[in-house]
């Protein structure tokens, strides 16, 4: 998961302390959604930030190229290009 969040307010231009690079260790796309909602919801729209630049992506075996891609709204529901 990376990006930027940004002040819900937006009064606040964004810095690079605002930047976001994770890496979770989930081995199902199940669980790597869970926690990419979860860290959206607990860590970034409780305290009051945005989500919309985020993205997020799975990718089931590094030595293959499959990989998803997902996209935040603002309630921290995860976006898929499949929804777009």
């Amino acid at each position: 998961m990376h990006g930027i969040i940004t002040s819900v307010t937006g009064n606040e231009k964004p810095s690079v302390s605002d930047m976001i690079r994770l890496h979770f260790a989930a081995d199902t796309k199940k669980k790597c959604e869970l926690m990419m909602k979860s860290y959206c919801q607990y860590n970034v729209k409780e305290k009051d930030y945005s989500p919309l630049r985020l993205k997020g992506t799975f990718k089931p075996d590094v030595d293959k190229d499959k990989e998803y891609t997902y996209g935040f709204d603002a309630k921290c529901k995860l976006i898929t290009e499949d929804d777009e």
